[in-house]
């Protein structure tokens, strides 16, 4: 998502009309997992119970060791989850760190309440507090600590430590301003069981300790090769022994990270690296080994594990000799079974949690996997998904995928077709139980678009590229239902290399049927012959930025098309060959999607994301336009609205989707909502079922009108009938 700076702050959203919202039972589906596993916690209290914290899908727990899960996202704010705590003697009280601040559940993380008392200032448009490590007082429980920061993207640092002593109600800045530096993002926080005024603390500027509480800090790195330390853990039957891990310097030799050990309560340091992969590269720091988060035995101090980070020392290793050897435990070639659907990544350790009831069992969590062991590591298994013997995939309840667009098949109704960032194409033919991924070819990570052939129902076509880079991208097509791709559209047929983000179908008033697609960069282009030759329209512009392109349900030659960066619109009367520019956007935000009504092609619904043009701001929300955009006119305020989806067969009924960016404190969007009167009045449809309020498309199902598909940035697709 984009990140927009303001000088003002707008309210969420202003709705008109009833908003009451419709009872709607909604079903989360997918494939399970494919998500950034952001924080993992075994706890402390029940042996199979694990929680399991996402980067943008919120708080998951399962109380049968990975097999199944479920999302509670209830009260949450935001659904980045940096790191979560349990109540060392309450099972029912536990505390997660996110970047809008710390939440507390009272009921075993159902529910969530945001406590945000001595904090800075909420910010509409950057992080105040973001938290980045809690840790609870073992003997008064009441006392927490939290550190401030983002340690996955090492920035956001404001050298501070907050302190609570009353479950969470109250917080207040304890460090002084000289002990820690005011630029330090704290990476990992402990309090000595044996002394709560006794803290160890790591950031990118060394290992610190404080013995007042945590008011003043006193820096002990004899024997580190420089400052840059990650994370620690502490061996709870032997609380002097301190393992923490170094980030190495990309390209620099001698090799300077790996593990480090202390013997005396973080005094003086050891290396305790023997085995470990030690490579240097040059370029990003994935090509230099690094290894990150740490679990130590309670009992036994010399047995630890830890997680590699990099793609050159991914896996798990452990070690039973305090350090001096370490073996890799888990890695591409052993997870068990297989290594589950997501087999296209390497086993990157982001974050590890040890069971103090067996410490035997632990949870590692990747960019996209979970993995348990309940052996000591001889052994692991993925706990995300279910995969079955013919390759489709089945969902343990762990949904944590971003969604760009979902579509049903226009003659069966159990297959569904879902476009999703990071892992491709996802196909059910089961109405959502199970899934198979496709993946159409190099430069195609993503499909931005598909297109059924009304002539054929086993014909598609797609439009691709990928999500982190404009200058690739292909239209393919599919002849067996999207089981297999041929790329059709390239540079040797006529279509620039580059992303290629809209596609339509158009009929020219002959008959004749013309594919229509966008070039980032580049224009509109266009094929009359189902994709084998491509030539530019005449009439847009090549400009830099995406465009938006929308076709009229009711008058197939008729199209609309944006240019979000400049904000204007052109039209086609004529199946997209020629285009002119027309309407009037200068009054609107940003365009996100522009539904033309089936009944007239002068009425368009256009949803935008607030927007600065030189030195004028401009709200987004719903607008509507009965005039072919001469005029607007404004049906709700929001800043980042993003779907807008007019039924084909009753246009009256519209459906809107909202959602924010993820770069500011309480970044949850508004949900699904619908009007039945053409926008004159809206309805939320944001039952407690719909845990994930940041939506990425609707889908109208063709077969059943009342039921709607409604991916999400976060926790993949639901599915429920509005009655």
């Amino acid at each position: 998502m984009r990140h927009f700076l303001f000088m003002t702050f707008c309210a969420a959203a202003l709705f008109a009309g009833d908003t009451a919202v419709v009872p709607v039972a909604w079903k989360n589906i997918g494939p399970g997992g494919g998500g950034w596993v952001q924080s993992i916690l075994a706890s402390r209290h029940e042996e199979r119970t694990v929680f399991v914290g996402g980067d943008v899908g919120g708080v998951y727990k399962s109380l049968d060791g990975g097999g199944t899960y479920a999302t509670y996202n209830d009260g949450l704010e935001d659904y980045y989850v940096e790191c979560m705590a349990e109540h060392p003697k309450n099972p029912s009280i536990v505390y997660a760190g996110c970047q809008y601040g710390v939440y507390k559940s009272d009921n075993g993380g159902k529910s969530w309440n945001i406590l945000r008392n001595g904090f800075p200032k909420k910010q509409g448009y950057s992080y105040s507090a973001p938290i980045s490590t809690l840790t609870i007082d073992e003997i008064n429980p009441e006392t927490i600590y939290a550190g401030i920061g983002r340690p996955r993207p090492r920035k956001d640092g404001a050298g501070s430590v907050y302190r609570s002593t009353d479950g969470g109600a109250n917080w207040s800045r304890v460090n002084d301003e000289t002990s820690i530096p005011k630029d330090a993002y704290v990476t990992a926080l402990q309090i000595d069981s044996r002394d709560s005024q006794h803290l160890y603390l790591c950031c990118q500027y060394g290992f610190f300790q404080s013995t007042d509480g945590g008011v003043s800090w006193k820096k002990t790195v004899d024997g580190l090769p420089h400052q840059s330390v990650r994370r620690m853990a502490v061996c709870r039957s032997k609380p002097d022994v301190i393992y923490i891990s170094m980030f190495a310097k990309p390209g620099e030799t001698p090799w300077s990270g790996g593990i480090f050990r202390s013997d005396d309560g973080g005094m003086t340091w050891r290396k305790a690296s023997g085995g470990l992969i030690d490579s240097v590269g040059k370029g990003s720091w994935k090509l230099t080994a690094q290894y990150d988060c740490i679990a130590v035995h309670p009992e036994n101090p010399d047995i630890a594990y830890t997680g590699g980070i990099a793609w050159v020392s991914d896996g798990v290793y452990k070690t039973v000799d305090g350090g001096k050897t370490w073996n890799r435990s888990l890695m591409r070639t052993n997870a068990n079974p297989a290594y589950g659907w997501i087999d296209f990544w390497g086993p990157t350790i982001e974050c590890m949690s040890m069971s103090l009831k067996n410490p035997d069992i632990l949870y590692a969590g990747t960019p996209g996997n979970i993995y348990t062991t309940k052996d000591g590591g001889a052994t692991w298994h993925e706990a995300y998904s279910r995969l079955l013997p013919d390759g489709r995939m089945a969902t343990r309840g762990y949904e944590i995928l971003c969604v760009r667009k979902t579509y049903v098949h226009p003659q069966d109704p159990k297959k569904i077709f879902v476009s999703c960032m990071d892992v491709n194409l996802l196909l059910s033919a089961d109405a959502g139980a199970t899934f198979r991924r496709v993946h159409p070819g190099k430069g195609m990570g993503t499909i931005f678009e598909l297109v059924f052939d009304p002539d054929d129902a086993r014909h598609i076509w797609g439009a691709f590229g990928e999500q982190d880079n404009t200058d690739a991208g292909a239209i393919a097509e599919s002849r067996d239902e999207g089981l297999t791709w041929t790329k059709i559209g390239t540079p040797e047929t006529g279509i620039p290399a580059s992303r290629t983000a809209n596609l339509v179908l158009a009929r020219n008033n002959d008959g004749t049927r013309r594919l229509v697609t966008t070039v980032e960069k580049k224009g509109v282009y266009a094929s009359d012959d189902d994709g084998r030759s491509w030539r530019i329209c005449e009439g847009i512009p090549s400009v830099q930025g995406s465009l938006v392109l929308a076709a009229a349900p009711g008058k197939p030659a008729h199209l609309r098309c944006v240019l979000r960066k400049e904000n204007t619109m052109y039209r086609s009367d004529d199946a997209g060959r020629t285009w002119r520019e027309t309407g009037n956007l200068k009054t609107l935000g940003e365009m996100r999607a522009l539904a033309v009504s089936p009944a007239d092609p002068e009425t368009m619904f256009a949803a935008t994301r607030e927007a600065r043009r030189g030195d004028v701001s401009f709200m987004g929300g719903i607008h509507v336009s009965r005039d072919g955009g001469a005029t607007w006119e404004e049906l709700i305020k929001n800043r980042f609205a993003d779907v807008i989806v007019i039924d084909a067969m009753n246009p009256n009924i519209v459906y809107a989707g909202y959602t924010d960016h993820p770069y500011h404190d309480g970044n949850i969007g508004s949900g699904v909502h619908m009007s039945m009167d053409g926008g004159k009045s809206w309805k939320p449809l944001n039952s407690p079922s719909l845990y994930n309020r940041n939506i990425s498309c609707i889908t109208v199902d063709p077969h059943d009108r009342k039921r709607l598909y409604v991916g999400t940035g976060g926790n993949t697709l639901f599915v429920g009938r509005v009655e």
